[in-house]
């Protein structure tokens, strides 16, 4: 079997007229950022060669990167993965995922939905992120971690830490206090959480749930500090340098088997 990806600009060549054969897959590519830019027609639909999707959980190019933490929302993955297989993509789904903790639940939602995409509609697709949490982290503790995970998905989904800059919030209406203050609520509720876990799920919990929450807030709000406070402060910018690259770091490495460490740290590019 052959594949022919349209992928960025060669989207554009293809609507322009190049001719594929008949027996070649047709796979269609997402923007980068989760958005597919193009879906099938009747006439690719009937192709004897089908329909396939190259989707983007992590990204890394132009216009901007985004590596480190997953901002990819659930809900979009969702949304984006049925019209496509609605609308006939159905013979291969590719997902480039970069890091694989970051990215774990993003991951775990496209696989189940490519194994069975007709057991996921709107009424039920929280059941999905319930199960993963409590297979992680216990019955008992589904609900929460389920809630703090939608939540940072939102949070961290608005705008990826590497495109975040001096026009992104602004600071002189309260607006990035409110979004701080959304991040401070939620840390203090996951470590609510992590405190009353079992020994055994910590660690997963920390990789999983805590990381994201703490790093979010951490890297917006140093990077604010920067750029608005900082760029002639030597102290200001070596406390957000330690912030945003080392504290990762030293965050990512478990407290038992230290497989995590080499898959969480990621060289961050600034612009």
């Amino acid at each position: 079997p052959q594949v022919f990806i349209p992928y960025k600009e060669v989207l554009d060549i293809y609507h322009a007229g190049l001719q594929v054969p008949e027996d070649v897959t047709l796979m269609w590519c997402d923007d980068n950022y989760g958005y597919i830019r193009h879906f099938p027609t009747a006439e690719e639909r009937a192709r004897k060669g089908g329909n396939g999707v190259y989707y983007h959980v992590s990204y890394w190019g132009r216009p901007h990167d985004h590596l480190w933490l997953s901002t990819m929302s659930p809900s979009l993955i969702y949304q984006q993965m049925k019209q496509a297989y609605d609308q006939g993509i159905q013979k291969m789904w590719i997902l480039n995922v970069g890091d694989i903790k970051p990215a774990e639940y993003q991951i775990e939602l496209f696989m189940d939905m490519a194994w069975n995409p007709k057991q996921f509609n709107v009424s039920n697709l929280l059941d999905h992120p319930r199960r993963f949490c409590a297979q992680q982290f216990g019955e008992d503790q589904a609900d929460e971690a389920m809630r703090i995970l939608n939540l940072y998905s939102k949070y961290n989904g608005r705008v990826t830490g590497e495109m975040l800059d001096r026009n992104t919030y602004n600071l002189e209406t309260g607006e990035w206090k409110q979004v701080s203050d959304e991040y401070l609520k939620l840390e203090a509720e996951a470590l609510r959480q992590y405190i009353s876990l079992k020994p055994e799920y910590k660690d997963a919990y920390k990789q999983l749930i805590l990381f994201p929450v703490q790093e979010g807030l951490l890297y917006g709000d140093n990077v604010v500090k920067v750029i608005f406070y900082g760029v002639n402060n030597p102290i200001v910018c070596y406390a957000s340098f330690y912030n945003i690259i080392i504290f990762p770091r030293l965050f990512s490495i478990p407290t038992s088997d230290n497989k995590i460490q080499p898959m969480l740290i990621v060289s961050i590019k600034t612009k």
